[in-house]
């Protein structure tokens, strides 16, 4: 087991030797607030508005990475529901053209079942009618 040390005490001046005095503590930083601004007098008076700088200084805190990626998130949104518009537009397009053509299939299977039941029941002339026959 090792021995703990043992702090040894500060050497004590002799009599006649003088001590040097220890360094003066750091002074603590304390907090000074900025001097207030004088207030501005409003335009009806005649003052100047605040900002200034012109169009540099009002874009010059801008980041252009964030700008960049927001503008590619516009962009991809307003693409996405663009594409989606056109996506139903042709969808819609597509169920009309199929109503239309079942429309068409129908009206000629009705046409097609008239002639069918006008041929079976004769045309009047001959004076005898032949039995309809349904499949």
């Amino acid at each position: 087991m090792a021995a703990a040390a043992v702090p040894t005490p500060p050497p004590v001046a002799e009599a006649g030797a003088a001590v040097a005095p220890a360094a003066p503590a750091a002074p603590s930083p304390q907090y000074t607030p900025p001097p207030t601004p004088a207030p501005a007098t409003p335009m009806a008076e005649g003052g100047a508005t605040s900002g200034g700088g012109g169009i540099k200084a009002f874009f010059s805190d801008i980041n252009v990475l964030d700008v960049t990626i927001s503008a590619l998130i516009v962009a991809g949104v307003l693409y996405s529901i663009k594409y989606h518009r056109y996506m139903m537009m042709i969808e819609k397009a597509g169920y009309t053209d199929l109503s239309t053509r079942i429309q068409k299939i129908e009206s000629s299977m009705a046409a097609a079942k008239r002639k069918a039941e006008a041929n079976a029941a004769g045309n009047g002339k001959m004076g005898r009618k032949r039995g309809l026959i349904s499949l």
